[in-house]
């Protein structure tokens, strides 16, 4: 092996020895899935919980949490501070949409629609509403 690969192996080792084993398993492990960095937008995800997912729209910010993978919905009213949490019923795993049931009604983070990137909240067929996602 010659010198430049040895230097290039010696740094990366040590640019490993760096990262946090959640970022490491995020980008290593689980090459589809990002973690989201601590400052950007709002993290309503429990303690030692991945944040996968950061978004808001016009009335909601929205998380998706979890561990290794994504397992929960969580989302939070900006007009009176109340939030739900639901187990992810279904996700992508490049992260184009996240899926969580309450009952019969359904809530939907969906990215690169032809029309956008949205929540929606359905009950059975009915949509109940649908927001773009502002920030993300």
């Amino acid at each position: 092996m010659n010198k430049t690969k040895l230097i290039s192996i010696a740094s990366f080792s040590l640019f490993l020895l760096t990262i946090s084993p959640n970022i490491l398993a995020s980008n290593f492990t689980i090459k589809t899935f990002e973690l989201v960095g601590q400052n950007q937008l709002k993290n309503y995800c429990q303690e030692g919980e991945s944040l996968f997912l950061s978004a808001e729209t016009k009335n909601f910010w929205l998380n998706i949490c979890g561990g290794d993978l994504p397992h929960h919905y969580v989302g939070v009213s900006k007009k009176n501070g109340k939030r739900i949490r639901l187990p992810l019923e279904d996700y992508d795993s490049k992260g184009d949409y996240f899926s969580a049931n309450n009952g019969n009604v359904n809530y939907l983070i969906i990215f690169n629609t032809p029309k956008g990137s949205f929540l929606t909240v359905t009950e059975g067929k009915k949509e109940l509403f649908r927001e773009p996602l502002i920030n993300w």
